[in-house]
């Protein structure tokens, strides 16, 4: 491993310390806006509020999927604390804060001075890292093991020395990790694959005899998960569906595969590293790997090989290759964007000081600014639990309640918290099916007040679901109230004069 050179220009050791704190804040800030449970958030939620520890250890409702442990802490968060968002968001704020941490000795071990302080402010201005840390999903506790394993290995790495107890220590932790994060076993792979190399170059044998004694132990706990829980996932139609677009071709022979592997390398700068300039990050991320294959391989293995095992299980269509999905793997992305901005910053600055400072202010002004604004207004999804207490507080016994298809599940969470009545509800169908969807809309018809209440409101085929509809209501009847949300609404219609077959307004 290399020592961390100073440079005069970073070497304060209050800058850190400062970028940490504001890390902290505008997660903290994120997580105290308490925005409502959105689509994935309430299905999850769902689960976790309803089930016992031992139930969520069978496949999920609403084809949903997390590692156990990270739900069996949810659990116990909302027993402890009570249903409610803040307590369904505590860990992986929790899990979000640790990951500063971790990111920040990590990177000041592998990194030079400046390239460190530009990872540090690049993995706290995030802005899929700052939102994350206050999602009701188990992608923020992925960085933090993520990160926690590294830790471990390049200290093992730097002490020439895997002990009994680092044999204890690491199969423990590894054991965990798989638990609690399902793409913790690309990173487990990828760093026993690494540690391995490393030993035997040295002809270490006792310590490859030890490393494997702790790798035997992943394998154990990650079959039992496979057998528990993984395979259901793995053979989950609606799931391989959804994400079916973000699987590697295995044979790249058409034009559309090729363009399949430019695209992805492309657009996971942007999501989930979030860099608005995708053409910055990956030529300082290429030049980032050159530096680091030429001086430095067993940290560019080690931060390599789990991009490169989660992109082989995505060929075999175990694991999306895609946006959230791949929020674990940002540590080590940024490890190498940094590094690489450092060597094209010291190639120019020679000849052009101002270049040189204006490609670091590019590189860092996009996600800079976007984490200064959630500190003056925190992201806000679909603000469907505003929309709900006003239903609740105007609603009288045999009013009807139309659901748009996409707030089902935020409305059943939010119906239960907040005490709205379980009165039968029409829960809307895609309006792609036509004639369905007209149906719905004669269900309402000859009833005084109707609730039509929206959130998630797809636009398929630029059709614009929540106009469509509205306008059909206006012709139905009389708009007698509404309130209107981020990504929410609801709205109240008196269409007792609408007994008659409907036809379709465009």
């Amino acid at each position: 491993m290399r020592v961390v050179k100073s440079e005069a220009l970073f070497a304060s050791p209050l800058l850190p310390r400062l970028i940490l704190g504001f890390g902290i804040i505008v997660r903290c800030v994120q997580y105290l806006a308490n925005r409502s449970l959105w689509l994935d958030e309430s299905m999850l939620a769902l689960n976790i509020t309803h089930r016992t520890f031992m139930q969520l250890l069978q496949p999920l409702d609403y084809d949903q999927g997390a590692p156990f442990a990270f739900l069996m802490i949810e659990r116990a968060s909302v027993q402890l604390l009570g249903n409610s968002e803040y307590a369904l968001r505590l860990f992986p704020l929790l899990a979000g804060i640790v990951s500063l941490f971790l990111f920040f000795k990590v990177a000041k071990t592998v990194l030079t001075q400046k390239a460190f302080i530009i990872s540090l402010m690049l993995f706290v201005f995030s802005n899929p890292l700052i939102y994350y840390s206050s999602e009701v999903k188990q992608y923020s506790s992925d960085v933090t093991i993520s990160l926690l394993i590294y830790l471990l290995v390049i200290r093992y790495i730097r002490e020439h020395d895997f002990h009994f107890w680092n044999t204890v220590l690491f199969g423990i932790i590894g054991a965990i990790a798989i638990w609690i994060s399902h793409p913790s076993i690309f990173v487990l792979t990828g760093t026993g694959i690494v540690l391995t190399w490393f030993y035997l170059k040295r002809k270490e044998w006792g310590n490859i005899r030890r490393l494997s004694i702790a790798c035997a132990f992943w394998a154990l706990n990650f079959a039992v998960l496979y057998f528990i829980s993984l395979r259901h996932l793995a053979t989950n139609d609606v799931l391989l569906d959804y994400w079916a677009r973000n699987f590697m071709p295995l044979a790249p022979f058409s034009l559309s595969d090729v363009r399949w592997f430019i695209d992805t390398f492309f657009s996971i700068f942007e999501y989930p590293v979030g860099l608005a300039f995708a053409g910055m990050g990956s030529l300082s991320f290429l030049l980032g790997c050159r530096f680091f294959l030429r001086s430095h391989k067993e940290e560019f293995f080690l931060f390599a090989l789990p991009i490169f095992l989660t992109l082989l299980a995505s060929g075999f269509k175990q694991y999306p290759f895609e946006g959230r999905l791949l929020l674990f793997l940002v540590p080590y992305m940024l490890i190498f964007i940094a590094q690489g901005a450092d060597e094209i910053i010291e190639m120019i600055r020679p000849r052009d000081t101002a270049v040189a400072l204006a490609f670091t202010v590019l590189l860092l002004l996009h996600p800079g600014l976007f984490a200064g604004y959630y500190l003056i207004k925190p992201y806000l999804r679909e603000e469907i639990r505003p929309v709900v207490n006003y239903v609740r507080d105007r609603y009288h016994p045999g009013d009807v309640m139309y659901l748009y298809h996409g707030a089902l599940y935020a409305f059943k969470y939010y119906q239960e918290c907040y005490g709205l009545a379980d009165e039968a509800y029409i829960i809307g169908h895609d309006m792609r099916q036509w004639q369905i969807h007209l149906d719905d809309l004669h269900k309402l018809s000859g009833h005084p007040r109707v609730w039509i209440l929206f959130s998630h409101v797809s636009t398929p085929e630029r059709i614009r679901e929540e106009e469509v509809i509205l306008g059909q209501l206006d012709s139905m009847g009389t708009r007698l109230a509404a309130l209107k949300q981020e990504r929410a609404a609801v709205y109240l219609y008196d269409l007792t004069a609408s007994a008659y077959p409907l036809k379709l307004i465009n």
